[in-house]
């Protein structure tokens, strides 16, 4: 009853917000142009005169973005009427009315999507033994600060399967789990690429848990156990590169690369950019990405320098830099960190054209030399790498950042529930550091297979990229179960020391 509950408010707080005015998601343009071309002719590519390109030979063959949302969209947009008159620019203009049923639509499954993902939230809690109330928490939480859209919800959905499915495919080793565990892995894969390499890390996490964690019982009967580990291992990570492997084999054919999608030497490179500010920048990054709750927030879900807390505010004025202050850390200036990376004569793709002056003629050598540009330049700012590695992870954790500020969001009770979401997001390092030395203690596997996800998002995103608020949102209801089961356990230890102070 209380999921069902939860649902249903869940569905009264977002059924408001299908406007059909726009998808909002980070490059609307780009998912709706691929899904147009989906849809009529049958191919994976951005462009919007993809039939006459065709007929010129002059179109490549794209495979930047992974598919999983271009596909989403696609599938939508096949069920609307009238689609074959309808433009990307017109599905992205909200101007536009023509494409309003369809962007109702994508509205509205991605509603179904948001309860979903706040109700599964509820019952993983539950099923991990948070217990009911604090369960009941966690889908709250997951409910407040989960107020992006698809594929944030897709990812976070696909994220949350996996990691309680691996993590009850441990406690109950079963092929069926562990494979349903490897399905929701490659499609989280196919949704937000970063998770690709988790397919390894997760094989390494199950080979390291069954050393680790021998299990109980005589010899006979953890033989048995580990067996039925190995059957559910090898389900799941089976099932992972069943899903995916179509994909990447498809990219190798037509493209010559060997993987999801071909933007890891652009996000580098973007990195690059920002490993090259200032030590006194460097400084200053601390404060400017310091999380903060009363900073306004520009789309982009990053915090506005002229609105920022008294905390924050007072550590961004003692730490300025000396020489360009906080001006190369706006994403929308010219000589901004983020806009030179994008720079057609920026010091990457400089690098590039001496590595190789032809890496501009196809994609898979595009993306193969920028990497390696990306990586020269990293190297030799290895330290600054270093140090703003820690910058990026600060950055990320305000993962409660909500670009867009929206009518039904005016309720008192609901500015009540997201603030005190928001208050309990502050301790998302210690109590994950907390819950990660009780799995060590305890030799708990199933508890590392929900956290460790966290800590391979946050380790690679503030290694390898600039780390927008935004890419931690596909966390928020594993990192809601975490506080779940992290409130659940120190009210047991509360509730154990009681009797002790009394009867002293």
């Amino acid at each position: 009853m209380c999921a069902v509950a939860l649902g249903l408010f869940a569905l009264a707080l977002t059924a408001p917000l299908v406007d059909g005015r726009r998808i909002r998601t980070s490059d609307d343009g780009a998912y709706l142009a691929i899904a147009v071309n989906l849809v009529r002719n049958g191919e994976f590519h951005n462009s919007e005169r993809l039939a006459e390109e065709r007929a010129a030979s002059t179109a490549g063959t794209y495979m930047r973005r992974a598919p999983a949302f271009p596909f989403y969209l696609a599938a939508i947009f096949a069920t609307v009427p009238g689609n074959q008159s309808l433009s990307a620019d017109c599905l992205d203009d909200r101007r536009c009315a023509a494409a309003d049923p369809f962007r109702r639509r994508v509205q509205q499954v991605t509603t179904v999507l948001k309860v979903a993902t706040v109700v599964a939230t509820l019952l993983a809690a539950h099923a991990l033994g948070a217990g009911l109330p604090f369960s009941a928490a966690a889908g709250l939480m997951c409910l407040m600060l989960l107020t992006r859209d698809t594929p944030s919800v897709l990812a976070a959905l696909l994220l949350l399967g996996h990691a309680v499915l691996a993590a009850t495919a441990w406690r109950r080793p079963r092929a069926v789990t562990g494979a349903l565990s490897g399905i929701c892995l490659g499609l989280l894969a196919l949704t937000k690429t970063i998770f690709q390499y988790w397919i390894w890390g997760f094989a390494l996490v199950w080979l390291a848990a069954a050393w680790w964690s021998p299990g109980e019982g005589n010899a006979s009967g953890r033989a048995g156990r580990r067996r039925s580990l190995a059957t559910a291992f090898a389900a799941s990570f089976a099932a992972a590169w069943i899903v995916v492997l179509p994909w990447m084999i498809r990219n190798a054919a037509l493209a010559g690369h060997f993987g999801i999608s071909g933007r890891a030497g652009h996000v580098l490179g973007e990195r690059a950019e920002f490993d090259q500010m200032t030590w006194s920048e460097v400084r200053g990054a601390f404060a400017y990405y310091l999380p903060d709750e009363a900073s306004h927030r520009n789309p982009h879900g990053i915090p506005v320098r002229g609105q920022a807390g008294p905390v924050r505010g007072f550590l961004m004025d003692w730490l300025e830099p000396e020489t360009f202050g906080y001006d190369r850390f706006d994403r929308d200036n010219p000589d901004g960190f983020f806009m030179r990376a994008k720079d057609a004569h920026s010091s990457v793709r400089a690098r590039a054209d001496r590595i190789d002056p032809r890496w501009r003629r196809d994609p898979a050598r595009e993306e193969s030399v920028l990497r390696r540009a990306a990586v020269e330049i990293i190297r030799e700012n290895l330290i600054k790498h270093l140090t703003l590695t820690l910058v990026f992870a600060e950055r990320g954790s305000a993962f409660w950042g909500d670009s867009h500020r929206r009518r039904v969001y005016a309720g008192r009770l609901h500015r009540v529930l997201r603030s005190t979401a928001v208050k309990v997001g502050y301790l998302l390092f210690p109590v994950l550091g907390f819950m990660l030395v009780l799995a060590w203690k305890r030799r708990d596997a199933a508890l590392a297979f929900l956290l460790l996800p966290v800590v391979y998002s946050f380790a690679v995103h503030a290694t390898a990229t600039h780390f927008i608020p935004r890419y931690s949102y596909p966390l928020v209801p594993l990192i809601a179960v975490t506080f779940a089961l992290a409130a659940r356990e120190a009210w047991r230890r509360i509730g154990n020391e009681r009797p002790r102070r009394r009867s002293a």
